[in-house]
């Protein structure tokens, strides 16, 4: 998708799926909704240069929230896993610095594994 790989971070968090009911007693009585944990990813991209950033909201037109796609997540090298996955926060584009001379973007998203 991206003409180089930038530079990135992610940050995981579970989607909990446990009910909890409290009860009078102060007890707390607690089941699953669903047995599957999934994970919300947040991913940052900086440094986006002009291809970069026009890539990156070409395909976000291409398939908003609605549409799942492959997520490849390669941070672990020897482990790399491919996560199907689709927007639950459309990527934002903002200024970012400038390298090598020229105007740089960054942006920031939201996936969630289905």
């Amino acid at each position: 998708m991206l003409s180089r790989a930038p530079q990135v971070d992610e940050e995981e968090q579970p989607d909990d799926p446990t009910i909890r009911d409290k009860m009078e007693n102060g007890a707390v009585a607690t089941r699953p909704r669903w047995t599957r944990i999934r994970d919300a990813i947040n991913i940052n991209f900086t440094l986006l240069t002009a291809e970069d950033r026009m890539a990156l909201r070409g395909f976000r037109d291409q398939v908003g929230g609605w549409q799942v796609f492959n997520w490849l997540d390669n941070r672990d090298q020897a482990h790399p896993v491919t996560l199907q996955v689709r927007f639950s926060k459309l990527p934002k584009i903002s200024d970012d610095k400038y390298a090598g001379g020229e105007k740089r973007w960054k942006a920031s998203f939201e996936i969630t594994q289905i």
